[in-house]
């Protein structure tokens, strides 16, 4: 009986210990760059996908992106909307879809996010990307009322 409480004693304190240090993590990055899904820098288009295991990052070049493409989601109710960014590649290889809100385009946590700022969120993405030369489709749906 004895040897399961320090089992326990010893797992909670594991488990406090990778809660703290995810947590420390995440606020050492700059303040608006858990809000960030993409950045282009020296020729490439850096992706963020933030899990419960901390944020994954995956980079695709310029010229290798056919086509960024643009859906939009809600929840039960349309309480919230999110958007989602899928990279097709030119030899026809698609990506993960990278799910973002409206906490990309204020830079702060958003719990409901509408539709209209949704579609201005993806309005900045889509010319950020157009700025570098990647074409972005835009899911129709998106504009439906």
């Amino acid at each position: 009986m004895e040897e399961i409480i320090w089992v326990m004693v010893l797992l909670s304190a594991g488990i406090v210990v990778g809660v703290l240090t995810l947590r420390f993590l995440a606020r050492s990055r700059a303040a608006h760059a858990f809000y960030d899904v993409m950045r282009i820098e020296s020729g490439c288009l850096i992706t963020f996908y933030h899990g419960l295991c901390g944020t994954a990052e995956e980079r695709y070049t310029l010229d290798e992106i056919r086509v960024v493409r643009f859906f939009c989601r809600s929840t039960k109710g349309n309480l919230t909307f999110m958007g989602e960014m899928q990279i097709v590649k030119k030899d026809g290889q698609k990506s993960r879809r990278y799910v973002y809100d409206g906490s990309t385009y204020v830079k702060k946590r958003i719990w409901r996010t509408s539709r209209a700022l949704l579609l201005r969120t993806t309005e900045q993405i889509a010319e950020e990307l157009a700025l570098h030369g990647i074409r972005s489709e835009l899911d129709p749906l998106m504009y439906r009322e």
